[in-house]
């Protein structure tokens, strides 16, 4: 019984999504249908715009860091 309505749905919503005359679905808003018709829908794709400058932008700034080093180690001697 399973099988057989799993079949059925699959057979219903290949069927549904196929239909793709708007009169038959004026009345409703499904998924399906609305899934297939944005699909189909084309647009024109829009060209990106490119701003060109005459001068360069920095980057990042350097920055200077400086680090204490101790040289004591597990194995050092103690200090005085």
């Amino acid at each position: 019984m399973a099988i057989l309505l799993t079949l059925w749905l699959n057979f219903a919503y290949v069927e549904h999504q196929l239909d793709i005359t708007p009169s038959h679905h004026t009345q409703h808003h499904c998924q399906l249908f609305s899934g297939a018709h944005h699909g189909l829908v084309a647009t024109l794709p829009e060209l990106p715009v490119w701003i060109e400058h005459d001068y360069l932008q920095p980057v990042a700034a350097t920055l200077n860091i400086t680090r204490l080093y101790l040289a004591y180690l597990a194995r050092s001697p103690p200090t005085l």
